[in-house]
C-alpha cells in the first residue's frame, strides 16, 4: 500500500469531504473561498494514488503564532491505516516552517474520533461551549508546537 500526502486543491477537498458520512452538509467552494485568504494549507492523502483523506487549515485568527485546523477527514474505507496521523505530521511540519507555534481546532462532542485524535496527537482542551443537545457542545483544542 502506497501512501502519499501532498498539497491539494479546493475541489479535491470538496470531493473527498462528500465521501465522508459524518459530514451531512459539507462545505462548498464558496465556504472555502471565504476562509482561505492569507496563509492557508490544503493537504490531500492518497492511497495507491486514490484520494482518501484531506486536511485544511488557515490563519483564522490573523495571528503570527496560531494556525487553525479547520476541516478534514478520511474516507471510511481508508481509516485505521495512519492517514490522519500522516496528514497531521505534514500539517505540523508546514506550520513550523511558516513560524506558527500553536495549532487550534474545534470539534463537536458527537465526533468522538476527533476528540481521541486530538488527545492522541498532543492537543489539550482549552475551551468548551455547552449546548442543550450535548452532542452539539463544542470542544476547543490547542497544541503548542
Amino acid at each position: 500500500m502506497e501512501i502519499e500526502v501532498r498539497n491539494g486543491e479546493i475541489n479535491e477537498a470538496i470531493t473527498i469531504s462528500n465521501q465522508i458520512p459524518e459530514f451531512q452538509d459539507p462545505y462548498d467552494r464558496e465556504d472555502y473561498l471565504l476562509r482561505l485568504r492569507g496563509d492557508f494549507l490544503i493537504l490531500v492523502a492518497l492511497v495507491n494514488k486514490e484520494p482518501a483523506g484531506f486536511k485544511v487549515g488557515y490563519d483564522k485568527f490573523n495571528s503570527d503564532s496560531v494556525f487553525y485546523s479547520w476541516f478534514g477527514g478520511v474516507r471510511p474505507e481508508f481509516r485505521n491505516i495512519g492517514l490522519g496521523s500522516a496528514l497531521q505530521v505534514q500539517f505540523e511540519r508546514w506550520c513550523l516552517d511558516m513560524n506558527y507555534s500553536r495549532i487550534r481546532f474545534k470539534t463537536l462532542n458527537k465526533h468522538r474520533n476527533m476528540i481521541v485524535f486530538g488527545i492522541k496527537h498532543g492537543f489539550s482542551i482549552y475551551d468548551f461551549k455547552r449546548d442543550q443537545n450535548s452532542d452539539l457542545s463544542k470542544i476547543y483544542f490547542e497544541k503548542v508546537l
